[in-house]
């Protein structure tokens, strides 16, 4: 039942950032494709911005940490603990996504907040409801004005959970509408209760 969403709504992105901020933690395993390079990895998140990634390809089993306080990310090649890990400054190229993501702006809320700017200065479509792998799903599309881009993106194109609001799939492009990168979500929870040390460096 689409509960939090409807096709005809205008404002979508507020109906999922107002939900989200009643979140204080999830998970989910994400796929990213950018450049014809292929990532797929085990996301963690909790509020006010710890983050961990377990990498499944490439560098299967490669932990990545992110402590908001330290403002420090910490990076594992071979499992988290294996060896002495890497301290690392959260814009360091070797843990940036190949389209240039950072992992302190890596969560869902960073992507509304982006959203939202695109559409302050710009254009929102709703498509409509659209079947995304068994998954029913809000289709839209947030458009910067005049070339207008945040953290180099120009235009969105969304495929959001109409009962959570979280996305399923997000497509980025440039101002030049070249194809930046495309993310895949799935097997998202909510809430989850993480050990007490899960986010240690």
């Amino acid at each position: 039942m689409v509960s939090l969403l409807i096709s005809g709504s205008a404002h979508p992105i507020q109906s999922a950032i107002e939900h989200y901020q009643n979140i204080t933690s999830y998970q989910m395993q994400i796929r990213t494709t950018s450049n014809n390079d292929t990532s797929l990895f085990l996301y963690y998140f909790k509020k006010p911005g710890f983050v961990r990634v377990e990498l499944q390809q490439p560098f299967k089993g490669a932990v990545l940490i992110y402590d908001p306080v330290k403002k420090q990310a910490k990076l594992w090649p071979f499992g988290r603990h294996s060896l002495p890990g890497l301290a690392l400054s959260p814009g360091n190229r070797l843990i940036k996504s190949p389209s240039g993501q950072q992992i302190d702006q890596s969560d869902v809320g960073t992507l509304y907040q982006n959203t939202k700017s695109l559409q302050d200065h710009g254009k929102t479509d709703v498509l409509g409801l659209e079947n995304i792998d068994g998954k029913e799903t809000v289709h839209l599309v947030v458009e910067g004005d005049n070339g207008f881009s945040i953290a180099s993106v120009h235009r969105y194109e969304l495929w959001l959970n109409p009962e959570t609001g979280f996305p399923v799939r997000v497509v980025s492009y440039n101002a030049a509408g070249e194809l930046m990168e495309t993310v895949d979500m799935e097997a998202l929870e909510l809430n989850p209760d993480f050990p007490n040390d899960f986010f240690d460096q």
